[in-house]
């Protein structure tokens, strides 16, 4: 182990630690003290650093929490499925490991986000797992912060969420996830400048990071700085070429800009990487503002069609009908929505697809009725 300067290459301090590596857990624990013995001046009182609680000493249970965890870091379908069985072998392994419990929560809670699955069957889903989570461990930041994004998308109860978010980050105040999940919370509710500073802090720490890339292009989206939410979102693409979330972020910023062409091929290349039905409803509303009415009215009978056999969100109706001037259709839509709590309700007042019908008193009362603020 050395401690290197890194402006010249020098050795500041160095050792060896020899210790058999039958335990990951305890090489670990070994380095840390040997370290910390070394570094500590002898003049000094030595003080014992906290460490993480360690949620896991099964190096099994720990190697499939890790592969789910990289699994999840491509939000697809297949994806997300596949990181369930792997947490789910991670518990296996270690019926105590609060991590993967959380895992499989987060989980459902994507597949409710993506609208694979609808509120009703997510809401018990996801609370179950919090609640065994909550029995192993409660003062975890991964476990607020999945309560948080339940009380926000499930319960829609945003100052309840705050809350959550915020202990997360007493917890761990450098915890990435939940300085994500606080920085989306006040983009829905309109509080931009506030989201891009608390998102920003992450940025300077981890400047090449995707995720934060994305996240911040999605604010630049939603306040309308079409621009800047294109250089972020291809910034992100550079490193992530098959980030289908910053593919379909980029065709709305187009759309909103009036490029249809350059909308409908970034729509496509999402959903040619994960055929997500919101991506089919862009579409159709690409279409009809462009005046290609019939491809729209046929994406509006395909997702009809399939919503018989398979779950459709109802708010996604509402889309295809804004782009073709059909308002009363889509308040339709979007009170069926709001009966089955769908989550894309969650973006309403700031859903820029749905911009046009802000001027409507019916739009106003559904955003009260969210939870959301008004104006």
């Amino acid at each position: 182990v050395e401690l290197i300067n890194v402006k010249d290459g020098t050795q500041i301090w160095g050792t060896h630690v020899n210790q058999p590596f039958t335990n990951i857990f305890e090489v670990q624990r070994k380095i840390t003290d040997a370290i910390a013995e070394s570094l500590v001046s002898k003049n000094s009182p030595l003080v014992t650093a906290s460490r993480p609680a360690e949620y896991t000493e099964n190096s099994d249970s720990y190697r499939m929490y890790l592969k789910a965890r990289h699994l999840l870091q491509n939000k697809t379908f297949d994806n997300i499925g596949l990181a369930i069985k792997c947490f789910q072998a991670s518990i296996s392994n270690d019926p105590a490991n609060v991590l993967s419990y959380i895992g499989i929560g987060e989980c459902h809670s994507w597949l409710q986000t993506f609208e694979y699955i609808s509120h009703e069957k997510a809401f018990p889903l996801i609370n179950n797992f919090i609640s065994r989570a909550n029995e192993l461990n409660p003062e975890v930041p991964e476990l607020y912060v999945l309560k948080g994004d339940a009380a926000r998308n499930l319960e829609w109860d945003f100052d309840k969420a705050g809350d959550l978010y915020a202990k997360a980050l007493i917890l761990n105040p450098n915890h990435a996830d939940a300085t994500r999940a606080y920085a989306n919370l006040l983009t829905l509710k309109g509080e931009f400048s506030s989201a891009l500073n608390v998102i920003g802090k992450l940025k300077r720490l981890d400047p090449i990071s995707t995720v934060h890339s994305v996240t911040i292009g999605r604010i630049f989206y939603y306040c309308g700085h079409y621009d800047n939410a294109l250089l972020e979102l291809n910034e992100a693409l550079e490193l992530e070429p098959r980030n289908f979330i910053a593919l379909v972020l980029l065709g709305c910023s187009y759309l909103e800009m009036k490029k249809f062409d350059e909308a409908i091929q970034k729509f496509r290349d999402a959903y040619e990487i994960q055929n997500y039905v919101e991506f089919q409803a862009l579409m159709g509303n690409c279409f009809a503002q462009s005046g290609e009415t019939k491809k729209a009215q046929e994406i509006l009978e395909t997702l009809k069609e399939k919503s018989k056999s398979e779950y459709v969100p109802n708010g996604l109706f509402s889309y295809i009908y804004v782009g073709l001037n059909n308002i009363e259709k889509a308040f339709e839509s979007l009170e069926l929505a709001f009966v089955h709590k769908e989550e894309s309700l969650v973006v309403l007042k700031i859903n820029p697809t749905l911009a046009s019908l802000r001027l409507d008193p019916r739009f106003d009362d559904l955003l009260q009725r969210i939870g959301l603020p008004v104006g």
